[in-house]
Parts: C-alpha cells; sequence; structure tokens
C-alpha cells in the first residue's frame, strides 16, 4: 500500500485541501495519520472544517498541518476558503495543489514523480486511481491526452480529480461555482480549459487511492449530474460527451436503492481485486 518512510525528495511545495464536518474529526485524523510520510517530507495539508474541532486532531497541528475553522455551505465553499487562505499565504507560483476527501489516500510514487518534475511549470500532473470498496480496488485508467484539457473541444471528464497535482500559478486567480451540488468541479476545469493553453503530464501509476461511497457515487448522483452537465453546457456554450447509453441505465437502476446495491456488489466482485500495488 502507501509507503510510510522518508522520501528522497522534499514534498516542500505540495499541498493537501482537506475538507470535513465537526462530527468527522475523527476520520479527519485517520487521514492524518495515514498521511504522515506527506508531512514529513515538507507537504502541507489545510484542513478545513464548518466549525469548531477539538480532541486527537489538535495533537497533529504545526506549520504543515494548518486547520481553518470557520462556516461553509458546501465542499466548493470549503475549497474556495482554502484556496483564499493559500492566497493570503503568497505562496509560490510552482506550488501543486491537490483536492481530496476524508475517504481517498494520496499515493507517495506520485508524489516523488511530482516533485522531480516541479521545474517544469506543468499545469497538470495526474495519473490513475484506484477506487476501493470495502477490502475491493478497481483500477481506473485516465486518458493520456485528456479531452479535458484541449482548448475547445467537445469536453469529457477523462481525468481523475482527487489526488491530481493542479499548478497554483494556474488555478489561484480561480474559484468554484458554489451554485452546483456535485459538478463544479467539471465546471472549473473547463473554464480554465477555455482560457488557458493547458499544459499537462500523465504519470503512468497510481495518483490516489479513492472511496466508493463518496457523494459523488450517491444513488442519486446520476441524476445531479446530468442535470448540471446541462447548466454548465448552457453557461459555457461548450459540449459535455456523455456516455448517453450507461447514463440511461444508471438512472433508471438508481431509482431502487436496493437494486442498485445488488447489482454494484455484484459488479464489484466480479471485477475488483484484494491486492493492489501503489
Amino acid at each position: 500500500m502507501v509507503r510510510s518512510i522518508f522520501s528522497s525528495v522534499s514534498f516542500e511545495k505540495l499541498y493537501i485541501i482537506l475538507p470535513f464536518l465537526e462530527c468527522e474529526s475523527s476520520l479527519a485524523v485517520n487521514f492524518l495519520d495515514k498521511h504522515k510520510w506527506f508531512i514529513n517530507n515538507g507537504g502541507f495539508i489545510v484542513l478545513k472544517c464548518g466549525g469548531k474541532v477539538n480532541g486527537a486532531i489538535l495533537n497533529f497541528l504545526n506549520t504543515n498541518t494548518i486547520l481553518l475553522e470557520y462556516a461553509d455551505i458546501s465542499l466548493y465553499s470549503a475549497w474556495n476558503q482554502s484556496l483564499d487562505y493559500l492566497k493570503e499565504l503568497n505562496i509560490d507560483n510552482n506550488s501543486y495543489i491537490s483536492f481530496l476527501g476524508l475517504d481517498d489516500t494520496l499515493c507517495q510514487n506520485f508524489c516523488e514523480s511530482v516533485a522531480k518534475n516541479m521545474d517544469k511549470n506543468i499545469d497538470f500532473i495526474y495519473g490513475d486511481i484506484y477506487i476501493r470498496l470495502g477490502n475491493r480496488y478497481r483500477r481506473r485508467y485516465a486518458e493520456r491526452t485528456p479531452l479535458l484539457f484541449q482548448k475547445k473541444s467537445k469536453y469529457v471528464f477523462d481525468i481523475f480529480h482527487p489526488g491530481m497535482m493542479n499548478r497554483w500559478g494556474l488555478i489561484s486567480s480561480f474559484k468554484f461555482d458554489q451554485r452546483y451540488y456535485l459538478a463544479a468541479d467539471l465546471d472549473f476545469y473547463i473554464r480554465l480549459s477555455e482560457s488557458h493553453n493547458i499544459t499537462y503530464l500523465y504519470i503512468d501509476g497510481i495518483q490516489s487511492i479513492v472511496g466508493a461511497d463518496g457523494i459523488s457515487n450517491d444513488v442519486n448522483a446520476k441524476e445531479v449530474y446530468k442535470k448540471e452537465w446541462e447548466m454548465i453546457e448552457d453557461k459555457l456554450s461548450v459540449e459535455i460527451v456523455k456516455k448517453s447509453n450507461r447514463m440511461t441505465i444508471l438512472s433508471v437502476i438508481s431509482k431502487n436503492k436496493t437494486l442498485y446495491k445488488l447489482i454494484r456488489d455484484l459488479y464489484w466482485k466480479v471485477v475488483a481485486k484484494r491486492k493492489f500495488k501503489c
């Protein structure tokens, strides 16, 4: 799994943004514990909580682990507040920002590859991911020439956001549109692609392990995505390529939560593995 040793390279220009709720402070502690390797090698973690926290998490706070405690209204609101905080710090433009959830794990090998490519002014550095459900893991492959980063293309979300490294010099003047519940990240990257000539680097490896039970995989998420993608298309005058047959089938199945869970569990038993290499 993720190696818990000191790295030969420094992560002093890498930042993780981690939002969580007051009731999730114990999960935030678990996240910090499994990312000690990141902090010990100079990486920064910005913890964003919508209220006051106490307990074991306070033992992790130091110059590299920062806790922001003030109200937010959504995940994207918390991300925007964290970006505002980094702007106040006046961090180096060649720093890289990664957005993660409590059930996600950043991979050390990936971070080492990022650190070795920092001087090339690459806007986005990314790789593949493992999705985890229980003790099973399924690899998802990112596109090596993603349509998401091709200006004026038909846009496809063909890379994976959790764990991807975003160059601060590019994203620092942008915000997530808080009108969206699930699709503000897609809107964010399309706006970046429409206004810049994006550079990117695919790392042939795993950038992160992502929990399968996040809000984007909720039983009702498919319908929300469909509506919000249409909102983005109207707002930005772009086309988002959808896997129409797959989306239609998922929309029908998702209306029956019991059936949705049964089919998902059976699918995972067939395609997922119990062992993986990060």
